[in-house]
């Protein structure tokens, strides 16, 4: 079973159908969630030009769960109060940079079309059907596709194993970029062992360190541990776009290519350089050290080409204990995920042809 992935304003969308007859839809990959939602008619929110809107009324094989039903309990504090036993399972959804969705929890078939154009019914997937979203989601993106270990998500639903996708960079959103489950997905390249947390739906990695050239950057030991409340770490989110780092790392990291990097530098609060990605061709490049396995960054994916011309560092500071390694450092990687073993692999690739 695989899909087809595009980029779109930051996030990576899979495309899938949902229902008797299918509507196609849309929704983003998001390994740090585990509720997969769409958007639903009736829309409160006024999206009427959303390209993939799903209308449950138009579904024969549609059907809402009861609040009483043991998947609502699944949602813990996102479901909301019901008063009577056939009254629908409602959540509301609420993400870190604001944006909310709620709506109904539901189920309904699950349709993929894989790469040789096949469509592969997966059966009935719980999801949400959401009636309103309000904040940021930009783009044509009103939906998710949770992939992490909650119980709610659709690799837990699907009892899926393994799992794998590549991602091409944003300015090649005709060519390529899939992501494969259960025996399509083929693990390859260096593996690094998943961290057991506080959380354990979430996928947290070990990183020893990051280097620029050849050289390992001075970051404080013990910075990317998770701590003793739960805090902190460094997890991996293919729903989150730049990589993060807690602030020492961070500052660390700024001034290694400050001294490193061979082209003049703008006065700004960011790092940034004048100059081409062709001038950074024979630069250092940045590699995150994760346990049994290397990531060297291409140059397009440790810096962003601003309006201006100007090439700024795509690793931002983190506000918090914590750390993650988000969408753009993984373009152009074969990442796999292997839950039975616990291990995740990283594969340079060209994801255009993959």
């Amino acid at each position: 079973m695989s899909s087809k992935i595009v980029p779109d304003t930051g996030e990576y969308l899979m495309i899938f159908s949902i229902g008797t007859p299918p509507t196609q839809v849309q929704a983003i990959v998001d390994t740090g969630s585990d509720l997969t939602w769409v958007q639903c008619i009736p829309c409160k929110n006024g999206q009427i030009l959303i390209p993939s809107i799903f209308d449950p009324s138009k579904s024969s094989t549609y059907q809402s769960l009861s609040c009483f039903h043991p998947s609502c309990d699944n949602l813990r504090e996102r479901r909301l109060d019901c008063q009577k036993i056939q009254e629908p399972c409602y959540y509301k959804e609420r993400y870190t940079d604001g944006s909310t969705t709620k709506g109904t929890l539901a189920y309904d078939k699950f349709l993929f079309e894989d790469y040789l154009g096949d469509i592969v019914d997966v059966g009935n997937v719980e999801f949400g059907c959401s009636s309103q979203s309000l904040g940021i989601f930009p783009g044509n993106q009103f939906g998710i596709v949770g992939l992490n270990r909650g119980p709610l998500s659709l690799v837990s639903q699907l009892g899926i194993k393994r799992f794998a996708y590549c991602m091409v960079a944003p300015e090649n959103q005709g060519s390529g970029g899939r992501i494969y489950f259960g025996s399509e997905a083929v693990l390859s390249g260096g593996q690094t062992p998943l961290v057991k947390g506080n959380n354990p739906d979430f996928y947290f990695l070990t990183l020893d360190g990051i280097s620029v050239g050849d050289q390992r950057i001075p970051i404080p030991s013990g910075t990317f541990d998770m701590t003793a409340y739960g805090g902190g770490g460094f997890m991996i989110d293919a729903g989150t776009q730049y990589t993060s780092l807690r602030a020492e790392a961070h500052e660390a990291l700024v001034q290694a290519l400050r001294q490193a990097i061979d082209l003049p530098q703008t006065r700004s609060s960011r790092l940034c350089f004048i100059g081409t990605f062709d001038d950074l061709a024979l630069q250092p490049d940045v590699t995150f050290h994760f346990k049994g396995t290397d990531v060297t960054l291409m140059k397009e994916t440790t810096y962003i080409k601003q309006k201006d011309g100007r090439l700024c560092l795509a690793i931002l500071k983190s506000t918090s204990l914590l750390s993650m390694f988000g969408n753009v450092q993984q373009q152009n990687y074969y990442v796999g995920y292997d839950l039975e073993t616990g291990m995740v692999s990283f594969a340079p690739v060209d994801c255009n042809i993959y």
